[in-house]
């Protein structure tokens, strides 16, 4: 027996972000000692502060680091940890990892090199599956990679037709092909060479195979683990089928609107493909499901899956910490004592762009507030750099309920409240996805995206919302009048400084009504102008105030007159800990803001708007008649549109700035002309720089 089993374990994680986070929670609640790994990138990251110990493992990419086996063995003898959790991704299903732990006398905490090598391969595991009269879909398979030979085998198979990578993943080299006729024989040649690039690059391994493609199928999964004593359980099944470019958005646990017969058919087909090769740990087989309840084999993952949360939720069980018992020899829990509770969903929250075609979006977290409602797993804080290195993932929101629309509604809930601000995200689609007519039908299958035409097309994101919600425009009016008031007003209790404040006046503040001259009068009302721009929209704010006999300031009850373009508004709010209640209309609402940088941040649940102030008087606009636009953000000024003394009028582009691979373009605040350019076409600009001044009529 490995003597590392007798000793008192000490775990090194060979992964990062949040499934390091996920597997570190479930080793401090058992009191097993935690090493974590990080590459240059991660030296901050979360992972980093929660573990027990922590080692560089090598630079930012990932091939000079959480790939390199030889490295992360010496971390673990320089540590003396005594057992190794892969997590997912990375080195979770690689078999020479899973070898070179157990040469190394350290416990590999998931299967065999052996059942990592016979499931890695699709091509073997459909065949170990058909000799186990377990249900695949129709294929080929073969050794003979000749184009001929798959373009003959397409032809018997009919389309449509998946080409796909053997050992691919994440739907990494795939291809749909639906038209196998001798015309069009030369485009299905041109695919083959496509995929079997990609397969290389990808994977190392350009072997292809060839299967019939099921129309709307649901991709359902049963999750399994095994003992070194040979007993398999199911932990039950999920639904993943909501996905994009065959990467899981929502998946929820158990799979909704299944009989009970094709209940029992996968999970005691996933128990004995698990048995049928000796396979131990945790392990999740996924079938497709077509509309006949048809169900058919797709592949193994032989490691733990990223939506095991919704398997803990309804079943009360950790798989994390199932997985440590099993890795150390200790039987498991009898099929019929895991039960079943309720219902759970989980979405992944990405740092992608779900307007352009989901792209990866980089940057930093400048605010982050997650809910109290629902389980959270995560591996960024505020403050966290999101870089182009590792998966975009930033968090997995679980939510449960006793039914599965109120496990939806706890979500929907909970994802309103989240707060994240400083990296393109895919938030307010999960939203979309969540509430859409179709899901809450359960209509699921892996087209549900495309058919539901979500994320809609649109020529605008979540940095430049329509403005068609005139609501947040007031809000933000409102909440921006209120933040600057408290951090810069200065209420005047002392006479002698109220005497000398047109004499002596040392304030920076150029918002405060006492450094503008209205002419006013104790106890008389004064009226002032806030100016900001919301988007690429110009506003302007009335607010009337007045000096009490004891010098100080007094909003008019908390009253405001807003305009916007030729449309005025009467509006009511108040400012409190970052939260803005506000009444338009008899409506009352409670929105989140948030400052960064120079911009404020107006978070209403379900849309974002950037506010930036530009000037704030009085009647008499002398004193500021010459404002300045401050960058919102580090970036590069990528082109000049507006000169010094040309005429512009209100909203008229004067220059872009490129900022996070996204461009923002600085307007003018009203009709006037630049005075002074402070920069040119291609200067980097810091976060609160001087680009121009702007003279308003």
């Amino acid at each position: 027996m490995n003597n590392n089993l007798q000793q008192r374990p000490k775990l090194l994680i060979a992964n990062r972000g949040e499934i390091a986070c996920r597997i570190i929670a479930t080793a401090q609640r058992l009191n097993i000692p935690t090493v974590a790994l990080f590459s240059d990138a991660d030296r901050d990251a979360r992972h980093v502060q929660l573990a027990d110990e922590a080692l560089r493992i090598g630079p930012a990419p990932s091939a000079q680091s959480y790939l390199q086996i030889e490295a992360i063995i010496a971390a673990a003898k320089q540590t003396s940890a005594t057992m190794i959790h892969p997590g997912y991704g990375f080195l979770s299903e690689n078999a020479a990892f899973a070898t070179a732990c157990v040469n190394a006398g350290l416990i590999f905490v998931g299967p065999s090199a052996a059942a990592i090598t016979l499931m890695s391969d699709k091509a073997t595991a459909k065949q170990t599956a058909t000799t186990h009269n377990i249900p695949v879909i129709e294929g080929y398979k073969g050794q003979d990679q000749t184009d001929q030979t798959l373009w003959t085998e397409a032809q018997r198979i009919g389309t449509p037709l998946l080409l796909k990578a053997t050992a691919g993943g994440g739907g990494k080299g795939m291809r749909l092909i639906t038209d196998i006729s001798e015309p069009n024989k030369t485009s299905f040649m041109e695919a083959l060479a496509s995929v079997r690039r990609e397969a290389k690059s990808s994977f190392a391994d350009d072997t292809l195979m060839l299967e019939r493609y099921i129309e709307q199928p649901r991709h359902v999964e049963v999750q399994i683990i095994a003992d070194q004593q040979g007993a398999v359980i199911h932990l039950w099944d999920r639904d993943c089928s909501i996905q994009r470019r065959h990467q899981k958005v929502v998946e929820e646990a158990p799979a909704p609107n299944l009989s009970d017969a094709l209940r029992q058919r996968l999970q005691s087909d996933a128990t004995l493909l698990a048995k049928s090769i000796g396979y131990s740990n945790a392990g999740t087989v996924e079938f497709l499901v077509d509309s006949d309840e048809k169900h058919y084999f797709l592949e193994m993952n032989t490691r733990l899956q990223v939506e095991h949360p919704v398997t803990e939720a309804i079943t009360g069980v950790d798989l994390v910490e199932l997985q440590l018992n099993v890795a150390r020899g200790l039987p498991l829990p009898k099929q019929e004592t895991i039960p079943i509770n309720g219902h759970a969903i989980e979405v992944r929250l990405n740092a992608e762009n779900p307007k352009q075609q989901f792209q990866p979006a980089i940057g930093k977290i400048d605010h982050l507030k997650w809910p109290d409602t629902i389980r959270v797993d995560t591996g960024i804080i505020q403050n966290s750099t999101i870089t182009i290195h590792y998966d975009p993932n930033l968090a997995k929101l679980i939510a449960w309920g006793k039914t599965r629309i109120e496990a939806q509604q706890g979500l929907w809930q909970a994802l309103q409240k989240t707060e994240l601000i400083g990296v393109k995200h895919n938030l307010y689609f999960l939203q979309e996805v969540i509430s859409h007519p179709a899901f809450l039908d359960c209509k699921l299958n892996t087209h549900f995206l495309t058919e539901h035409a979500l994320p809609q097309d649109s020529a605008t994101d979540q940095d430049e919302p329509t403005h068609s919600h005139t609501e947040a425009a007031v809000l933000a009016a409102v909440t921006l009048y209120q933040i600057l008031s408290k951090e810069q007003t200065r209420p005047h209790h002392n006479n002698k400084r109220h005497n000398n404040e047109h004499q002596d006046n040392n304030s920076t503040d150029t918002y405060s009504p006492w450094n503008s001259h209205p002419g006013w009068r104790l106890n008389q009302i004064s009226e002032q102008h806030f100016y900001y721009d919301l988007e690429t929209t110009s506003c302007q704010l009335l607010i009337q105030s007045k000096i009490q006999s004891n010098n100080t300031l007094a909003l008019s009850s908390h009253d405001y007159h807003m305009i916007i373009g030729e449309t005025s508004y009467e509006i009511s709010g108040a400012l409190s800990n970052h939260q803005v209640r506000f009444i338009l209309d008899s409506q009352q609402v409670q929105w989140a803001v948030v400052r960064v940088g120079e911009r404020y941040c107006v978070l209403t649940g379900t849309a974002e708007h950037w506010v930036t102030p530009t000037r704030f008087s009085g009647p008499d606009l002398s004193q500021q008649k010459n404002s300045q636009k401050i960058s919102p953000m580090p970036g590069t000024v990528i082109k000049i549109m507006a000169q010094p003394g040309e005429l512009l009028e209100p909203n008229t582009p004067i220059m872009v700035l490129e900022a996070m691979k996204m461009e923002h373009t600085l307007t003018a605040p009203g009709r006037g002309k630049v005075t002074e350019l402070l920069c040119q076409e291609g200067d980097l600009v810091d976060e609160g720089s001087t680009l121009f001044l702007f003279d308003s009529e």
